[in-house]
């Protein structure tokens, strides 16, 4: 388990409400960017269960702050910024996340029940071509009778999870001011930008003032 995960988003009011409301949003993995994602490999002598687990729930975060395509796909191509959140300032946070494994082939069900739906191997293997995401999740359930029109859940954590915002290098100033306002009552939070470096394609993290 890391220290921190970082959270990419792009500035926008359901960002700045969660922001605003400490809350997490959990949405159902069929409206993943990857079409392949959460897909297993079912023996063909079993019945096929839906794509989706019904009422599964998942916040997708990163063990990495400062790698360019994730800035340019979730955070608003560098417009965006990234929260950087400190596991052990949630009591919650660290039983409710898990590692992705990246592997080349589906992963195999195997044999199992019929009615067993819900596969923690199923919902945490990807292709190896998104492994530069490093990415962890947390699962939530909700019940099936509102799983249609709940496709996404919130759930709330401590203020002191949150350890610090990354500001991307083309977030205009009036958003970054914004987001300080928006949490202001974050004392403890540590600003930060991200810069280009001046000799390679990287990224550098540089702390602001308070």
């Amino acid at each position: 388990m890391p220290e921190f995960l970082y959270k990419y988003r792009a500035l926008d009011i359901r960002s700045l409400s969660a922001l605003a409301k400490n809350n997490l949003c959990f949405v159902d993995c069929k409206f993943f960017n990857d079409p392949f994602d959460c897909h297993a490999h079912w023996p063909l002598n079993m019945v096929q269960p839906p794509e989706t687990v019904p009422g599964l729930r998942v916040c997708s975060f990163s063990a990495k702050r400062d790698d360019l395509l994730m800035w340019g796909h979730y955070a608003d191509s560098h417009r965006g910024f990234c929260i950087e959140f400190r596991l052990d300032g949630d009591k919650n946070l660290p039983n409710m996340c898990f590692p992705v494994k990246y592997q080349n082939e589906y992963y195999n069900k195997g044999a199992i029940r019929i009615d067993e739906l819900t596969s923690m191997g199923q919902v945490l293997t990807k292709s190896t071509q998104w492994s530069y995401e490093e990415e962890w999740r947390a699962f939530i359930h909700v019940p099936l009778s509102e799983a249609d029109s709940k496709l996404v859940a919130s759930v709330s954590y401590q203020p002191t999870a949150i350890s610090g915002v990354i500001f991307g290098m083309r977030m205009p100033k009036d958003h970054r001011q914004l987001i300080r306002a928006v949490l202001s009552g974050h004392k403890h939070v540590t600003y930060y930008s991200a810069e280009k470096n001046k000799e390679c394609y990287s990224l550098d993290i540089k702390e602001l003032e308070k």
